[in-house]
């Protein structure tokens, strides 16, 4: 464009200054027409082109931009989709919080019923022992049966409806009447096969096939030993239970009369077994009822007795000894054969002899350091004489102290047992109270004449220090006349 322009400049300024024809210059002028007709042409086409791109600029531009809205759009819903899924996740995690939470409460749950199903099993299991005889095989099974249960099936449900049957079963077991034939393990022997009649859990007859009758007792005692099952010896009543248990077994119900042991003590259990009581039984049988208090009890008065015969020989052997060594030196100093009375002395034993001794030896001197002398041999002697007698009066007063502890013990036995099964069963409450007595009445056995010994054994030193004292004076008094 800007060569055309010069070009056009560039004709115009020829055309004055040029001395050629007309018909030349018309044809230059022509040709500068036809080049500036081009030029002109170009140009248009030129600003045609940049027109169009400017305006497929400005159309790119607009797509751009709606284009660049679009993509905004796209981005905001995107960002507002994001927004809402991340709100749902959010939301879920959430909700899978709650979820496990509650998941964690169910199994705080679970365990808590399944650790308090477990103890009252367990507690069940353990009364076991208690349990009759005939039936704790059965009920140990049912018992394994629901311990295991809830472990393998997350049942509480059935397993609560179970032991409710199981109990319910119990229940009605102990408290009916029913005649059967079964295996039966007695106390000492095997086992054995027999007919029984039970009564409820309160006692049963079982008789084998040899005719041996078999009574399922009550102790009174507690835990594994409640239930006893020992052998029918009285005469009389092994005959009468051998005619009438056939016929409860043909009749499924008793008739007639039912020996009964109402009193079910130890007396009545001698009586069934054809038995008497013997002292050493009776005593062994107190001991038992005592408690583990009544080992002490036993000890303190063994340990008493020796004390006593210790003191005992001690005291009244000194008395006799010292009798003895007085009159001998008195009846030497008679004859006054003073160093016959020294030489005894000097070869007897005992507080006596050195007391004398040192007399004897400061006869003639001072009997003010005589008197000293003696003093502090009667003040060396009083250890020994006293040695054991304060032990006595321990015992005497230990000995209530552990019948009290042992009455204390009875009565915690006695409320247990109350505790347990009620007191609805005087038997229990019996075992109890025996055992409160017993103790109470041993320890007092134990005390009353440890403590009369120890009075009798605290004057006879007391006479014999008497009598240390008044032979010495008496020497005294021989061998120093003039004081």
């Amino acid at each position: 464009m800007r060569r055309i322009f010069l070009l056009a400049l560039c004709a115009c300024a020829s055309l004055p200054a040029a001395d050629k024809t007309d018909l030349t210059r018309q044809r230059e002028l022509d040709r500068a027409k036809a080049v500036l007709d081009a030029t002109r042409d170009s140009l248009q086409n030129e600003i045609a082109a940049r027109w169009r791109d400017r305006q497929r600029a400005v159309a790119q531009r607009e797509s751009d931009k709606e284009e660049l809205d679009r993509r905004r759009d796209e981005q905001e819903r995107v960002y507002n989709d994001f927004a809402r899924v991340k709100e749902e996740c959010f939301a879920m995690e959430r909700s899978l919080d709650d979820a496990r939470t509650e998941r964690q409460q169910r199994l705080d749950e679970w365990d808590y019923i399944a650790t308090a199903l477990d103890e009252v099993l367990t507690k069940e299991a353990d009364g076991l022992r208690e349990a009759f005889p005939l039936d704790r095989e059965q009920r140990r099974k049912d018992l394994e049966s629901m311990r295991r249960d809830p472990v393998l099936n997350k049942n509480s449900a059935g397993v609560l409806s179970n032991y409710i049957a199981y109990v319910t079963s119990g229940c009605n077991a102990g408290s009916a009447m029913r005649i059967s034939r079964q295996t039966v393990l007695p106390d000492d022997g095997d086992a054995q096969m027999m007919s029984v009649a039970r009564f409820g859990d309160v006692f049963g007859y079982g008789m084998t096939e040899s005719g041996s009758i078999f009574l399922i007792r009550q102790t009174g005692s507690l835990g594994a030993g409640r239930y006893a099952i020992s052998p029918v010896g009285d005469p009389k009543l092994t005959a009468s239970l051998r005619a009438a248990i056939p016929d409860w077994v043909e009749h499924q119900r008793p008739t007639g009369l039912v020996p009964v042991d109402v009193l079910q003590n130890a007396q009545s259990r001698l009586l069934i077994a054809g038995k008497r009581e013997s002292s050493g039984q009776r005593f062994v049988r107190q001991i038992k009822a005592g408690g583990a208090v009544m080992v002490p009890l036993l000890l303190l008065p063994v340990w008493a007795l020796v004390l006593v015969l210790h003191k005992a020989v001690q005291v009244y052997g000194r008395r006799r000894r010292y009798r003895t060594q007085y009159a001998q030196v008195m009846g030497k100093l008679d004859k006054n054969d003073f160093d016959g009375a020294l030489a005894y002395a000097r070869q007897g034993a005992g507080c006596m002899a050195r007391l004398m001794q040192i007399c004897l030896e400061r006869r003639g001197g001072d009997i003010g350091g005589a008197q000293q002398a003696m003093r502090r041999r009667i003040t060396q002697e009083l250890p020994a004489l006293n040695r054991n007698l304060n032990t006595l009066a321990v015992i005497a007063g230990a000995a209530p102290l552990l019948g009290l502890l042992g009455t204390i013990s009875g009565m915690i036995t006695l409320f247990a047992a109350v505790t347990h099964f009620g007191t609805g069963d005087p038997k229990f409450l019996a075992g109890g109270i025996s055992e409160a007595l017993i103790t109470a009445k041993t320890g007092l056995a134990v005390a009353i004449p440890t403590l009369f010994i120890h009075d009798i054994l605290r004057n006879s030193k007391d006479r014999l220090l008497a009598d240390m004292e008044r032979y010495a004076t008496a020497l005294l008094d021989r061998l120093w006349p003039e004081r």
